[in-house]
């Protein structure tokens, strides 16, 4: 068959000529727009997943503002229970306050040093918080002693005995317990100034 006799056979039949084009360019069009089909398929499932936990936090939310003012309320809390290491004429009269309260005599406190666990070498027992050191000497009777301790225990600050020694003596009122401890006071962190090497 020759070329003539082809185009004398497509003039024929122009209609079936016609849709065989179109179905064609439609074949080729098809495939090329599948891979964007995949693709918008894929995306709408980001978007749907994305709206699902979008959802979801919006029902954990509920009552979240509520817990927040609750939190930055416990945040003051913890704030104000924290010594300020400027503050050393407060720390003396907090400990004269509980020695009063309990009993007990005291010595002057000694004050043993800001503890930054941001400086280097210095230890302490949270990297959150510093701590300032006191050494106190008390004497009293064995319940005022107890009463003294239980007040540095369950008083304003966050106290914790990291030595304690007792002893007793006698004197002309009966027993009398001595007690020697260094206390850690939790305290908020200055910011620690960095020197070039």
């Amino acid at each position: 068959m020759n070329a003539q006799a082809l185009l004398a056979k497509l003039k024929q039949y122009p209609l079936a000529v016609a849709g065989t084009v179109i179905a064609l360019i439609f074949l080729v069009l098809l495939y090329f727009s599948s891979s964007t089909v995949s693709d918008l398929e894929g995306r709408y499932t980001e978007i749907e997943t994305e709206l699902n936990t979008i959802l979801k936090n919006n029902e954990n939310a509920v009552g979240l503002e509520q817990e927040l003012t609750e939190a930055n309320k416990l945040v003051e809390e913890l704030d104000e229970r924290l010594m300020l290491d400027d503050a050393k004429a407060d720390h003396y009269q907090y400990f004269l306050g509980i020695a009063e309260t309990s009993g007990v005599s005291i010595s002057d406190p000694v004050y043993g040093g800001y503890l930054n666990p941001d400086e280097k070498g210095v230890k302490v027992d949270t990297k959150e918080f510093a701590q300032i050191e006191y050494s106190l000497d008390i004497s009293g009777e064995y319940q005022q002693v107890l009463d003294f301790l239980y007040g540095l225990r369950t008083g304003k600050y966050f106290i914790r005995e990291s030595r304690l020694a007792l002893s007793t003596r006698q004197d002309a009122n009966g027993p009398v317990v001595e007690a020697e401890m260094v206390v850690k006071i939790l305290s908020k962190k200055k910011e620690v100034k960095k020197t070039d090497a």
